[in-house]
This record gives structure tokens, sequence and C-alpha cells, in this order.
């Protein structure tokens, strides 16, 4: 009995498999936000997938990588990474793919500051989500477009594309996604001071949201809600909503995430005259940030010290944390100052590299604009030689009929030297040099490299060879040759023949393609 092959994890389908299952979970820590934890996970995977048969695995992979780095802020590799799923996903037809990849490269281009091209992205995203009935997707563009025009401070249009965001999603019943919509209008309604409006539509996605497995985003409605609150001055039930916050982001032990609604509660124990327990709040805010270490959570627990000592009259203390909160904001403003910089860098080099990519474009339009209008021309030139020579023969055709019946006509001076001047004429080479020196300037090389890689090709069959390429009929190219449709037929079996090609190869398509 024969022995079962034994299969290891090195087999390609087994490889495969933990490909797609990483890859799953990869995009389940973006869905969260936990980006760090994807790239963790896609980095490593990228090479493995790339070895792999399925080359759909290497795009998929390096679409969710280009998703998270772009979060993370490494724009550069987020956007050579997407700009590759982008060009092999056009190059497959694979427009499911493709509408997805063009709305990961608007968000990237937003965290940029190109708004505009944004935008442009957005909308040819929800074109061929809309063409694909992908109603899902087009939900998201409408959302994602909002977004934009909300970092453009343009809160009316963002508002506009938030709610028809909410009426594409309705229908679908996805609580949370109509969630984000509302809370985006909510926000809109906030920058423009509309601090009611504003609230309703907020406490709207934080019932919404009511029981949903995302904590972050359901905390994060409930830190809005508070913040709406501080500003029309409703202390007490700000604090119930910064303690609900606080709550819930201790569950998910994300020590950024609590330090900004420390800093909140802190702030509003502050101004309600509690400051006692303002600075129990603030050490603790500051215990947790010397723990990340981040120099933004830094100089918030510096300065809510600074503004809760100086409310307790202890002004050396107070003094102390204004000075680490002046050298934290100092390094936060290089450190902002320097990524912007480098955004301003990315950007330029990306509107250097669209605008090249354009200019190639329109170049090769132009090229195979050129090349196109060439080769009418040269297939009218062949045509219009294919006809006189078929005029050509029919004038000397009767002229010779005539005179066949007619002893006088027949030793006529003037009429033998008609005769002369018609059989000159067609088998003039004049005619061929023309037509090959425009067919020279459009496909070069092609009869020398025809002659050379074929030897026993004969010159009238490179002849025919050239006429073929450029779709002439066997008539057509019998006219141009001066020879029976018969001798043609004969050339086209012998070229076969000779290029050793098999029945099913269609010769004029061969010709055409090399």
């Amino acid at each position: 009995m024969a022995k079962r092959k034994k299969i290891t994890t090195d087999t390609p389908v087994l490889d495969s498999v933990y490909v797609q299952t990483e890859g799953t979970r990869a995009k389940e820590f973006i869905d969260n936000g936990q980006y760090p934890e994807a790239i963790a996970i896609l980095e490593p995977l990228l090479p493995i997938a790339q070895q792999l048969p399925n080359k759909r695995n290497v795009l998929r992979i390096q679409f969710f990588l280009g998703q998270a780095l772009g979060r993370m802020g490494d724009y550069k590799r987020a956007l050579d990474l997407l700009e590759l799923v982008r060009q092999r996903s056009e190059e497959l037809d694979d427009e499911t793919l493709l509408s997805k990849v063009l709305n990961s490269m608007a968000i990237v281009h937003d965290f940029l500051g190109n708004y505009s091209y944004s935008v442009e992205l957005l909308i040819q995203s929800f074109e061929l989500k809309q063409k694909l009935g992908d109603v899902v997707g087009m939900g998201n563009s409408m959302h994602q477009l909002g977004n934009s025009y909300s970092y453009m401070k343009n809160y009316e249009k963002s508002m506009e594309y938030y709610q028809r965001a909410v009426q594409i999603k309705e229908p679908l019943g996805n609580t949370w996604s109509i969630a984000s919509s509302l809370m985006g209008i909510g926000i809109c309604h906030e920058n423009l001071g509309n601090l009611d409006l504003a609230l309703e539509y907020n406490l709207k996605a934080l019932q919404l949201k009511e029981g949903s497995p995302n904590l972050r985003s359901y905390a994060v409605s409930l830190h809005n809600i508070a913040s709406i609150l501080i500003r029309q001055n409703k202390l007490d039930e700000a604090m119930d909503y910064l303690q609900r916050s606080l709550t819930i982001k201790e569950q998910t032990g994300d020590l950024y995430f609590i330090c900004n609604t420390l800093g909140q509660i802190g702030t509003v124990y502050n101004r309600l005259g509690q400051h006692e327990k303002a600075l129990e709040i603030a050490k603790q805010l500051l215990t947790i940030s010397t723990e990340i270490q981040t120099e933004e959570r830094l100089s918030d627990a510096h300065k809510l010290l600074h503004i809760t000592y100086a409310s307790l009259q202890n002004y050396q203390e107070a003094y102390y944390h204004y000075h680490e909160f002046f050298t934290y904001y100092s390094k936060m403003q290089n450190e902002d100052s320097r990524k912007r910089m480098e955004q301003l860098s990315t950007a330029f080099d990306l509107q250097n590299a669209q605008r090249e990519a354009e200019m190639e474009r329109l170049r090769s339009k132009t090229l195979e604009q050129e090349v196109e209008l060439k080769s009418k021309e040269l297939t009218t030139l062949a045509l219009t030689l294919a006809q006189k020579n078929e005029t050509l023969s029919k004038l000397r055709e009767q002229l010779n009929s005539v005179r066949k019946n007619d002893y006088d006509l027949q030793e006529n001076q003037s009429l033998k030297n008609v005769d002369r001047e018609l059989s000159l004429m067609l088998t003039s080479e004049n005619a061929w040099q023309v037509f090959e020196q425009q067919f020279h300037n459009i496909h070069h090389d092609f009869i020398q490299k025809l002659s050379k890689q074929y030897p026993a090709m004969s010159p009238i069959e490179l002849r025919v060879c050239a006429l073929m390429k450029i779709h002439l009929s066997t008539k057509e190219i019998a006219n141009m040759l001066c020879v029976e449709t018969k001798s043609v037929e004969m050339y086209r079996y012998r070229i076969r023949k000779k290029l050793s090609l098999d029945v099913t190869v269609n010769l004029s398509t061969f010709l055409a393609a090399m």
C-alpha cells in the first residue's frame, strides 16, 4: 500500500490558508482601530504571500497594510502600497477591489491635506460602487465625502453628504454605521456653534450604539456629548457622561484613550471649584502619561496640574508644572512642525508624480493618435496604389482587346507606345518605394527583421507580409503587386509554411502582432 504524502506547514495550500486567516485577523484589528497590532501581523505576512501562486492574496495583504500605515501616519509607504493595489486591480479589471482602494487612498490624502484630490477619488469610488450595486460601500463613500468637506471646514456641504450617507444606510439597518454619520452631522453643528442640534445628533448616535461590541466608538460618543455639555456650561451632566466614558475606556485597557477623558474630568472639577478632586485626577493622569511616554499626554497632565495648583494657590508647584508643560508643548510643536513638513514634502512629491504620470499619459495618447493617423494614411496610400494599378490593368486589357481585332491598330506605333507606357507604370518600383518608406516610418524594421528571422522568405513574400500587416485583402494585395489573386493565395500558403504556423493560428493576426 502506497504511503500518503506527509503535509507540512511549508505546503503551499497551508501557507495560503495561513495568509488568509492572518489577513482576516489583521482586518479585524484595523476595523477596531488597532493599527499597530494589524501592522505587526501584516509586515511579516507580506513576503510569505508573495511566494504563493495566488497573487490576489498579495493584493489583499498590501491593501490592508496600506490602510493601517496610512492611519499610523506613514503616508508615503501607505500610498505606495495602495497605488500598487490600484494599478493591479485595474489590470485585473477587479472593480470591487478598485472601489475600496480608491476610498482608502482618499483617506490618506485627507490626512495630507489634499482634500480636493481626495474628493475626486471618493467620487470615482462611489460611481464604481453604484455600478456594482454595492449599497454598503456607497454609504461609506458618502460618509467619507462628509469627512473630507468637514476637514475643509465646509460644514454645510459636509452635512449634505452625511445626510445622504444616512439615507443610504437606513434601509440596510446597520445602526452602528448610521450612528457614525449622525455623529458627523453633530460635529458639523458643533463647529457651526449650533450646540443644541449638535447634542441632539450625538444623542441619537449614542442611542443607536447601545449594545454595540465596539466599546471605543461608544466611549467616543459619550466623550463628545460631554464636550458639548461643557460648552453649554452643563457641568454636572457633562461629568456624568465623562465618568461613563472613562468606565468603558478602562475596559479597553488603552491608556492613551483613557488619558483624554481624565484630562476632561480634571478640567470640569476645576470649573466646579472642586480643586482637590481635580488634583487627584491630574496626578493620576501624570502617572499614566509617564508610563506611556507620549509628549501630548505629558503636556496635558502638566498643564492640568499647573492650573489646579494655581487654583489651590500653591504657586511653587504651579510654576514647576507650567515649566514642564511648556517644555513638552514646545517639543510637541517642533514635532508637529517636522511632521507637517514631512506631510507637505510627501504631498509635493505625490503631486509631482501625478503631474508626471499625467504628462506621460498625454504623451502616450498623442503618440498613439499619431501612429493611428499614420497607419490610416499608409492604408489609404496602399489602397490608392492598388486602385491605380487595377485601373491601369483594365485600361491595358481594353486597349489590347481593341487592337486584337484590328490589324491596323495592332501595327499603330502610338498605341504600341501607350501599351508600353502602361506596362512600365505597372511594373515600376517607384510606387512600391513610396509605400515602403511610409511603411518603414510606422513599422520601422518589420521587413528587415522578418527577412533576418526567416531567411527563406522571398522578396515578393516579404511584400505580401507587409501588406497583410496593414490588413489589406487578397484582392487589394493582388492589385498592389500587379499579380493574380490566385498568386497571392499561393504566397500566403508558402508564407505559412515558412513561418511554421499551426492551422489554428490566423496569419494576418500573427503578422499584425509582430
